[in-house]
């Protein structure tokens, strides 16, 4: 069989789709779209273990084993998945397409069994999906996905538009967006078109964005455009939909769930109307603000329009500060673009070697004027210059003895390019801290990004003596562990029934993988490493959530990295100051703590 798309393929790729379609444990027969969209997952590698061979046997003995429902003992049953699906309306599959003729799969979020805990991903085989509800919801996903895919034809676009109503949601479930996110990217490649989020104003857009990074471990946000809207004329936009209905068989406003079409925009402002500002009396500073009538309000860069004190937590604060701190996806393009102009010169001069981010680039947490960090496998120093010259950065320095190669973009961003095995080393750090930030999202990037402009630019300055990045983050998830650790209680029940055993041990992995609150991270890593670490006596280990004793004490403070033999931190010698500055913001949390009690008292 051969489609237009194969026909148009370099011959390269298709060698690739006839090495696929004859490749071991792969049916003669199978569908030649679905190996596209494998090789194309894949970039058009069909060996190795990203190769889209290893990756659809994985796929076709995952259906044969968990599709149909039911077909495995730790299953629901098809009539118990379609009973939940009417009772409990997690998803549904729109009846009718939109003008391109494309699926609509519909989710309110806010069905959902919400205050799941989010569970590391890695930490399970590839087919348990978790506690029994969550079982349910994921076999009822992949009922309607399936369906969908039936009722695809040679007419209708091959990919489906993915609609999620977050109206009314608190506390999103984290577990089951880790589970859908892998097993979607994992058997489903390339069937989600878009995702739009509704209704979602610019701050909630902000968080969302923030979150996925570490939530999203299959990657889906990368390969998809994920778009908000807040008005109804903004939905049907990007639903491509009709405003009334027809007769063409095209869905229209009226044509959608009722839940979806009373749900109202969300106000664009954080809580209620800001202060007006005649009722506002002004004090020394001008950044505290409190009304006669209303109580106090407080303006910042990030609450331009003012938030009343009283109406905000501090996890919500923690949280917008740093969506405020963080790139937007402008700069993040911009950094990209960089990257992509080394990987060209580097083609051009030295044929094979691949240009990977790392440092804070590779997990999306760049702070203020962060150097761009890349590693490329190239040994020579010399060599490396040439490539960003090539590529128009202007050189600053070459340094053989540290394999690294710094130069200046003409947008005035440092470039980094480390080289050899210290390349290396920073590849599989990055890799390492991608998968911990999936495990204590979003508490820990949330605290990570804070920390980071509580101590920037005084205490974060290498060449000074201060904390790099990498440093602060080995030390934000030591403190993550040591919190997780104090909430484990093994079940009391795990050995009276044998049969009850698997329950009771997924149930203590729930309990000890809950959600990180970023606000409890922030208060323990001030306390912790602001008075009750030593760093003369011991190490910092973000492997284990106690410290280690150090051989011989040092006034230099040593940080483990996640790569063996790697230590962090061999330059810092403002330990002193910067335990100093963490012990006066613990003291002023303390302050403010007392501040809002005295006030909220009658």
């Amino acid at each position: 069989m051969t489609i237009p798309e194969v026909e148009a393929l370099p011959e390269a790729h298709k060698q690739a789709m006839e090495q696929l379609r004859y490749a071991d444990g792969i049916p003669k027969d199978y569908d030649v779209r679905e190996l596209l969209r494998f090789l194309r997952v894949s970039k058009f590698r069909v060996e190795g273990n990203q190769g889209a061979a290893t990756r659809l046997r994985k796929t076709i003995a995952w259906k044969a084993t968990s599709l149909p429902m039911g077909s495995a003992n730790d299953l629901p049953s098809l009539p118990q998945i379609l009973d939940s699906l009417a009772t409990k309306k997690w998803f549904q599959l729109l009846s009718l397409p939109n003008c391109d003729k494309r699926l609509v799969f519909y989710c309110p979020v806010k069905n959902l069994e919400l205050g799941q805990k989010a569970v590391p991903w890695r930490s399970s085989p590839p087919r348990c999906y978790g506690a029994p509800r969550l079982l349910e919801q994921m076999c009822g996903l992949f009922h309607l996905w399936e369906e969908a895919i039936s009722r695809l034809t040679d007419d209708t676009p091959e990919d489906i538009l993915v609609l999620l109503n977050i109206k009314g949601v608190k506390r999103p479930p984290l577990a089951f967006i880790q589970r859908c996110s892998m097993f979607l990217g994992l058997h489903y490649p390339g069937r989600i078109f878009r995702i739009i989020i509704y209704p979602a104003p610019p701050r909630v857009e902000h968080r969302i964005r923030g979150m996925l990074k570490f939530v999203d471990v299959g990657r889906i946000t990368e390969a998809v455009t994920l778009v908000c809207a807040n008005s109804r004329e903004g939905l049907i936009r990007e639903l491509n939909i009709t405003r009334t209905s027809n007769t063409d068989g095209v869905l229209s406003w009226d044509d959608l769930p009722s839940d979806l079409k009373d749900t109202n925009p969300l106000p664009c402002q954080n809580t209620k109307p800001a202060v007006p500002p005649e009722k506002l009396s002004v004090p020394k500073g001008g950044q505290f603000l409190k009304s006669k009538s209303e109580g106090p309000c407080t303006i910042t860069p990030w609450y331009v329009e003012g938030v009343d004190a009283s109406q905000i937590s501090l996890e919500e604060e923690l949280a917008d500060f740093a969506a405020f701190v963080l790139p937007v996806p402008q700069e993040l393009s911009r950094r990209l673009a960089l990257r992509s102009g080394v990987q060209e010169a580097v083609d051009l001069l030295c044929t094979g070697a691949t240009v990977k981010l790392v440092g804070p680039d590779a997990y999306g947490l760049i702070v203020g004027g962060d150097a761009l960090q890349m590693a490329v496998d190239i040994d020579d120093a010399n060599a490396a210059a040439k490539v960003l010259e090539k590529a128009g950065h202007t050189l600053t320095t070459v340094s053989p003895s540290l394999q690294k190669v710094i130069a200046l973009s003409p947008c005035k961003t440092q470039i980094e390019l480390l080289l050899g095995s210290h390349g290396a080393s920073a590849r599989k750090c990055a890799y390492v801290i991608k998968q911990w930030l999936t495990e204590f999202a979003p508490g820990a990037a949330t605290a990570y990004t804070v920390l980071r402009c509580v101590l920037r630019p005084r205490y974060t300055d290498e060449v000074f003596g201060g904390l790099s990045a990498d440093a602060l983050m080995m030390m934000v998830i030591h403190v993550c562990r040591r919190i997780k650790n104090s909430q484990f209680v093994p079940s009391a029940k795990k050995k009276k029934k044998k049969k009850t055993k698997g329950v009771e041990e997924m149930n203590d992995a729930f309990r000890c993988n809950r959600t990180m609150n970023a606000e409890r991270v922030v208060r323990c890593f001030l306390k912790y490493f602001g008075s009750e670490f030593d760093f003369v006596s011991f190490t910092v280990d973000p492997s284990s959530h106690e410290p280690l004793t150090k051989l011989q004490p040092s006034n230099i403070p040593t940080i483990l990295s996640p790569v063996p033999g790697w230590t962090l931190a061999e330059n810092c010698t403002r330990i002193a100051l910067i335990q100093q500055q963490l012990l006066y913001c613990m003291t002023a949390l303390a302050k403010a703590d007392a501040k809002a009690a005295t006030s909220a008292a009658p």
